[in-house]
């Protein structure tokens, strides 16, 4: 007979055993692989959320004074993944008027675009008209300002031509989805987004007959004294957009891509193009935090995985004795060390080939589950090879550290005394004797030391700032919690041996007399009690501590995308004719579901020699409106902050950072310069005010240093009541009130509305994007399915321990539901040990996770988020999943053969 043959015999022959092994193997694999799955597929939506927003892939710009650009749109329409290149040109004007009327505009752009850019594309709004007809079509803004129509004619003003270019209004354009038109490109500037209200696009037709020349080449005046004309001197792009499916789904590997198309371009055309890749731009973000988002995952998967293989070890170990029984068998047969391992090796390997695969599958199983059957299409599947290979190798890693070594170590021992019960001497485990537990604590506080001296905990600066989180910070927790698992696994294990009195009184009051001999027997498999325990406790522990942290997680994500928003509505006036007056805050409350508004005034002063941001509000207004956190204060109190700076009319909150760089403490004068008017000349007026808080935080504030006073003394200082934008608090849904804005205000006045469900989405290029919901359902899935089988493996194992004993029981007149009541009071007292102990570990261990999101969010969490209802579900299921593996347990001892077990007494 071959080795195969015999293997697969074996295989075959022990199905409870192989069975075993392989539910341990399928879970640690399957949960492996449904981790690794799960951090490809989120490394993925990363990368298309990133990329998402960005329209115009690359903008190809030519340095040169008179460039052709036919080539180089010629050789970019030959790039297979370059989906349209569509040519621009952009020009200057003074402004805009009506030529029947002295209304004008202020300076504004004009764009010559063909009429396919708009449908490439689809940046540019069409309202009304034609994009095809001969004309001009204006920005919304303009048509409101002046008043114009389709069909109107409007008059364009530049200063290279004498008189203004009239032409027929053939449509209205709505320009706000195309920001990347308005970068600034002169080097001081460059790449800063300058918003142009006005604006003009005209087809290349009209541009070469009507404008091109005599805007580039304008007639030399015929007086010489005249002042010279400067001629204009366009920007000419190429707009470029790629087939995005075609990017690799990893940021990192997906910003090399198009980088490398954007270098190959260059090197075709050397020093006449200059290429603006927004793709890599949109990726730089992401490709910082993708890496920390896949250790967070795995940091918070692996416990499970661990948990997982520890099972499948378990369950090797309490299976040992058959297993021993065999092997002295074949040794007694004549069967040498050679041999059994071999063919040992061999079954090994069919069972770990077997629960690999299975495992894979479930993997695939739960990926499907999270992201839909387009996760697993055979495009899609190309994203997990090498987690695909990676779960494939840990499978027979695990199966070989449970099941093979083992096997020798067995046969090094010479168990030749065949058909006789192997019997465990009984001994402290290896970690036990090792004092592991004591080590892992160590290891644990000495992380949580150096983190925290190293600025591991600091809160994230502004917002959307990169994430650079040290390894250290995902290691402590894992240690601590084995270590905490470990330590009062020890002191259960020396309690339930010197408590024998208290837990046999205990039982007995419950079952009766049973539950006396229970307690007897419980105290004699102390040992053993704590290992179940500690399988069920970690497992315990691990799901509630990852409910809490998932839970305030999302809550904190929403309160940081509000803070970076400042309310559930950011109205911004878009309109250089329409003032932005706190008048305007009328309006906006006489729309249904707006509940506050708060205007707020931004600008730059000079504190010193340094210009900082110091913004103007209304405290009143600002509280109703902004409701800011009372961690960004450092007295703690935002309402009594608020109310400082309201009851001091020239008071003012200094940032931290500020107040720190000039010593300035509550009560101290501080003396700014604000611009006056339109800073013409930069005339500047001395403000004294009197510093009556400190502040952490501030909307919108892009630095740490910026200062907060009231509204009303800066619009008299400065004699301007611009303001910059409005906080909105909403009644209803904001992003409802926020089209409600837009359909009713925004139609006479250009503005820009930002809510709340933006926000949160506009994260995706930072780690509070992560949607930890559904790693949190495997993991707590598997924390059931983990508890069960662990208990189920523990009470059989008794089982099979005890065979002798249950069967003399028997034999004595014992019923089945009397020796099952000793199952019950061993699954009992497992099962409520680890729930407390479980639930002590998990609870702390949620406080150490919620710590980590001070590194993640501007306004760090004040606690812990206690999902009640979640942890309520998740107890139920773990006492359901209990009660059946207990269940299924006593119908494993009705089938007990108690003929063949007397025999062997």
């Amino acid at each position: 007979m071959s080795y195969l043959t015999y293997a697969l015999q074996l295989t075959l022959r022990n199905r409870r055993r192989t069975l075993t092994y392989l539910f341990g193997l399928v879970l640690a694999v399957g949960l492996f692989s449904g981790i690794l799955f799960f951090v490809d597929a989120s490394a993925n939506k990363m990368t298309q959320t990133a990329i998402a927003p960005v329209v115009v892939d690359m903008q190809v710009r030519s340095t040169l004074a008179h460039p052709d650009m036919v080539p180089v749109r010629t050789s970019l329409e030959g790039e297979a993944f370059v989906t349209h290149v569509e040519p621009v040109v952009i020009a200057d004007f003074t402004s805009l008027s009506v030529p029947i009327s002295n209304q004008a505009t202020t300076a504004g752009k004009l764009f010559v675009l063909q009429p396919s850019y708009y449908d490439s594309f689809g940046a540019l709004k069409l309202l009304s008209g034609d994009v095809t007809s001969p004309g001009v079509l204006i920005s919304q803004a303009a048509a409101n300002d002046l008043g114009l129509l389709v069909g109107d004619s409007i008059a364009i003003n530049f200063d290279q031509l004498a008189t203004p270019y009239i032409s027929k209004i053939t449509g209205i354009i709505d320009p706000t989805g195309a920001s990347f038109l308005f970068i600034a490109t002169d080097p001081a500037h460059e790449g800063e987004y300058t918003p142009i209200p006005y604006d003009v696009f005209v087809s290349p037709t009209l541009w070469e007959s009507d404008l091109a020349v005599p805007l580039t080449n304008p007639p030399v005046p015929t007086d010489p004294n005249a002042k010279p004309i400067v001629a204009q001197k366009p920007l000419y792009e190429l707009h470029v957009g790629t087939d995005h499916s075609l990017l690799p789904s990893d940021p990192t590997k997906a910003g090399i891509f198009v980088d490398t198309l954007r270098r190959s371009m260059e090197k075709q055309f050397p020093g006449e193009i200059k290429i603006v890749n927004n793709l890599a731009d949109s990726l730089k973000q992401v490709q910082k935090d993708v890496l920390w988002a896949k250790l967070l995952f795995l940091f918070l998967g692996m416990p499970g995985v661990a948990l997982a293989a520890y099972l499948s070890k378990y369950a090797t170990d309490l299976l040992t004795g058959p297993q021993r029984q065999e092997i002295g068998l074949l040794r007694a047969r004549g069967a040498t060390p050679r041999q059994i391992i071999r063919a040992m090796g061999i079954a090994s390997f069919v069972i770990a080939l077997v629960g690999t695969v299975l495992g894979l599958i479930v993997g695939l199983g739960t990926t499907t589950l999270l992201f839909g059957t387009s996760a697993i299409a055979p495009a899609a599947l190309g994203l997990y090879s090498r987690s695909i290979l990676y779960a494939f190798v840990a499978g027979l890693l695990l199966t070989g550290a449970a099941t093979f070594l083992p096997i020798r170590a067995t046969l090094r021992q010479e168990i030749t005394h065949e058909r006789r019960q192997a019997e465990h001497e009984t001994k402290s485990p290896f970690w036990a004797r090792t004092y592991l537990d004591v080590v892992t604590l160590v290891i644990a506080g000495v992380i949580f030391w150096t983190t925290r001296t190293g600025g591991g905990f600091k809160p994230a600066g502004a917002e959307g700032a990169s994430l650079s989180l040290g390894f250290f910070v995902f290691l402590g927790p894992f240690f601590l919690w084995v270590g905490l698992a470990l330590l009062l696994n020890r002191l259960l294990a020396g309690s339930v041996s010197h408590g024998a009195g208290v837990i046999q009184k205990i039982l007995r009051r419950v079952f009766g007399d049973l539950g006396y001999m229970a307690g007897r027997s419980i105290t004699r498999r102390a040992q053993k009690i704590a290992s179940a325990v500690i399988i069920v406790s970690l497992a315990l522990s691990f799901g509630i501590s990852l409910s809490i942290f998932i839970h305030t997680y999302q809550i904190q994500k929403a309160v940081d995308a509000r803070y970076g928003l400042g309310s559930d509505i950011k109205l911004t006036v878009a309109s250089g004719l329409h003032q932005q007056t706190t008048d305007f805050a009328k309006d906006i409350n006489r729309i249904p579901g707006v509940a506050a508004v708060s205007p707020v005034e931004s600008l730059q002063a000079y504190v010193g020699s340094i210009q900082q941001t110091v913004f103007g509000i209304n405290p009143q207004s600002y509280t109703l409106a902004a409701g800011p956190a009372d961690s960004s204060f450092a007295n703690g109190n935002a309402a009594q902050a608020m109310l400082d700076l309201a009851n001091v009319p020239n008071g003012v909150l200094v940032s931290q950072q500020l107040a720190d760089a000039y010593s300035i403490g509550v009560g101290d004068p501080v003396i700014i310069r604000l611009p006056h008017t339109t800073n013409t000349g930069g005339l500047t007026v001395e403000t004294r005010l009197q510093a009556v808080g400190i502040i952490n935080s501030f909307p919108s504030a892009g630095s740490d240093t910026f200062l907060v006073m009231n509204l009303p003394l800066m619009q008299s200082v400065t004699r301007n009541d611009k303001i910059s934008y409005f906080l909105i608090r909403t009644s209803d849904a904001p992003h409802d009130v926020a089209v409600r804005l837009q359909d009713t205000l925004g139609t006479q006045v250009p503005m820009k509305t930002k809510d709340i469900d933006t926000a949160i989405l506009a994260l995706g290029n930072s780690m509070t994007s992560l949607n930890l919901q559904g790693l949190g359902s495997i993991e707590q899935g598997y924390s059931v399915i983990i508890i069960s089988l662990g208990l189920a493996i523990f009470l059989l194992s008794m089982i099979y321990e005890r065979a002798k004993e249950f069967g003399a029981m028997r034999a004595v007149g014992g019923s089945i539901t009397q020796i099952g009541r000793i199952l019950w009071s061993e699954s009992l007292t497992v099962g409520m040990l680890s729930l407390l102990i479980g639930s002590f570990i998990g609870l702390i261990l949620g406080g150490v996770f919620v710590s980590l999101l001070k590194v993640l969010y501007t306004i760090p969490p004040a606690g812990m988020s206690i999902p009640w209802g979640a942890l309520f579900a998740l107890m139920l299921l773990v006492l359901l999943g209990m009660a059946l593996a207990t269940s299924f347990a006593n119908r494993r001892l009705a089938r007990m053969e108690i003929a063949q077990v007397l025999r062997e007494l």
